[in-house]
């Protein structure tokens, strides 16, 4: 007689995206192609069962921090250089909040 295997049910937190902001500093790098990259990353995080929230697309830094700092985001995602993640590191300090690092400078692509 063959067994049957029941697999785990997943719990509700499992089944539920994550929430995540996604801050991208579209001027990174010498020959920035960030803008681009950006729907890139974006559309692989939501493959991966991120519900990206308080999404700007827009090139100022500050209107994206504002938007994912309104958002209910537990992770954010930054995307940029050494500065940029800097900057996010500093931020994001006791806030409770985790810090995703996608290195974007002119040495990380």
């Amino acid at each position: 007689p063959s067994a049957i295997v029941a697999e785990p049910s997943r719990g509700a937190a499992e089944a539920a995206p994550r929430k995540a902001a996604l801050i991208v500093n579209l001027r990174a790098g010498t020959a920035s192609g960030m803008a681009a990259a950006r729907e890139t990353i974006a559309a692989a995080l939501r493959d991966s069962g991120f519900d990206i929230v308080g999404d700007v697309r827009d090139d100022d830094l500050e209107a994206q921090w504002e938007a994912g700092d309104a958002s209910a985001a537990r992770i954010v995602f930054v995307a940029g250089g050494d500065g940029t993640l800097r900057n996010a590191a500093t931020r994001l300090i006791g806030t409770g909040r985790a810090l995703a690092p996608l290195p974007g400078g002119t040495m990380n692509r």
